[in-house]
């Protein structure tokens, strides 16, 4: 009995991994109570086995490069002039269910108000827009005018800052969708609010999002960002306080 007790207290002081054997060990030593002959029927006490710890839980499975794109891919979508020309104009991203979409304000310039939106589904409809930033050269647009709206898929703005080293994805391909990988090579600040990375900014059209491990908008090409540097992006931060600001203005303006 002594013997179990000063085994427990020492368990009890030892790291897990040893914890775990000298369990296992006591488990298969003990068997089945077996009675006393000398003391009739009763049956001798067996040892107490200490219970083994609990393990921890596995860690979730990362998602792999094509998961990730496949699942952010239904949230871009593709600009185009009104004209006959119905010339490619950039990158947009869906940012609710209703339809509200950021690109490049340079896609359109000052003067136009209206683009032709082409969903990952080929889904097209004309859209206008209902919001500028001329700082940041972000613009936003309303969902379809329909009595019944497409089925929009927004995407997941990233809720913390990149870091530099991290990895970034970013969506390019005027014709066909492409991907690119990236680094951040210097993170945003509150002064020095530019996400700057070392992708080919050859590669990069108006209003390329890039994404991080799990699918997030990280940020998007713009014109203000590429006056600091062509592979630099605009946060998700501050696309997502020009959104609120959007929404506020569209709720005005609504009777």
């Amino acid at each position: 009995m002594a013997t179990g007790i000063i085994t427990v207290a020492l368990m009890d002081q030892a790291p897990a991994t040893i914890t775990q054997t000298v369990s296992r060990v006591i488990q298969a030593s003990v068997q089945q109570p077996v009675a006393d002959p000398d003391k009739g029927s009763q049956p001798v006490a067996a040892a107490v086995a200490v219970p083994l710890q609990t393990p921890p839980p596995a860690p979730e499975k990362e998602l792999d490069l094509s998961e990730v794109v496949q699942h952010f891919l239904p949230s871009v979508v593709r600009l185009y002039d009104t004209g006959v020309a119905g010339s490619f104009l950039g990158f947009g991203v869906l940012l609710d269910a209703q339809g509200t979409i950021v690109a490049d304000g340079e896609i359109l310039g000052s003067a136009k108000q209206s683009t032709i939106i082409k969903l990952a589904d080929g889904t097209t409809y004309k859209t206008s827009v209902s919001a500028r930033d001329a700082k940041n050269s972000l613009i936003f647009f309303t969902g379809a005018a329909t009595t019944t709206p497409p089925q929009y898929a927004p995407t997941t703005l990233a809720k913390k800052a990149v870091s530099i080293g991290q990895s970034v994805v970013g969506i390019v391909g005027k014709e066909s969708v492409r991907i690119v990988a990236g680094v951040v090579v210097t993170s945003a600040t509150d002064d020095a609010p530019i996400i700057m990375t070392d992708i080919n900014p050859l590669l990069i059209e108006r209003g390329t999002p890039i994404i991080d491990k799990s699918g997030a908008l990280v940020g998007i090409s713009t014109a203000s960002s590429r006056l600091t540097e062509g592979s630099a992006f605009i946060p998700a931060s501050i696309i997502a306080a020009q959104y609120e600001v959007a929404l506020m203005k569209k709720a005005k303006a609504e009777p």
